[in-house]
């Protein structure tokens, strides 16, 4: 058997009165002082849901065994429809709360995510190998350690082709000029909120452009 909808109208007035235990002539009253409004046919008949009757049956309670007049019972259930309305209005302000929660914790999760790509630093050291390092302070650290390394290599050669101990040494302000290029580009990217895993910084470029400074 098919479930009917409690705020179907398809009671009749006398179904309705009958059901809540009341006088049709007293449903049809209620009608015109607005405390139960009919649904209206296209030939003008009253038609009663479900919940009408329930309604019905409480004004019959309040007027019978609370002595209540009939503007009471108007007043009491115009209160009672306006906290149901705050109650749906709350309701749907904290399934919007939720829904915005959510929102910035995703947001505050791609943040997270594209700070994370924008730290990470890669470099194509003089061998061709590329190296990636979680920050700038190590590509700094590695900066130095491969010109270190460079610097030593080309002493040694240096010493070895000449008999002499005189190597062409790396000035340290180049040094210093190759970490705040580095540093600048790195700055530039994040301000732009740009991914800068795909650009690379050639080391063997910038110090041919160095040795050509010296």
């Amino acid at each position: 058997m098919a479930k009917v909808s409690k705020t179907a109208p398809i009671l009749t007035v006398s179904v309705a009165a009958e059901l809540a235990g009341m006088h049709a002539q007293t449903v049809r009253q209620y009608d015109r002082l607005g405390l139960v409004v009919a649904k209206r046919t296209r030939g003008g008949g009253r038609r009663y849901s479900l919940n009408d009757v329930d309604r019905l049956t409480e004004i019959q309670r309040l007027s019978q065994d609370e002595g209540i007049n009939l503007a009471g019972i108007s007043r009491i259930f115009e209160l009672r429809d306006e906290l149901e309305k705050i109650v749906r209005a709350k309701n749907a302000m904290e399934k919007q709360l939720m829904r915005l929660r959510l929102a910035y914790a995703e947001m505050e999760k791609h943040i997270q995510s594209q700070r994370e790509r924008q730290e990470r630093v890669f470099a194509v050291d003089s061998s061709g190998e590329v190296t990636a390092s979680a920050s700038l302070e190590l590509l700094r650290r590695q900066l130095y350690a491969a010109r270190e390394d460079e610097r030593q290599r080309s002493s040694r050669n240096a010493a070895h082709q000449h008999g002499s101990s005189h190597a062409a040494l790396v000035p340290q302000s180049s040094t210093d000029w190759l970490v705040a290029l580095i540093e600048q580009h790195v700055r530039q990217e994040m301000n732009a909120y740009e991914p800068v895993t795909d650009d690379y910084i050639d080391l063997e470029e910038l110090d041919t452009y160095m040795k050509t400074r010296d």
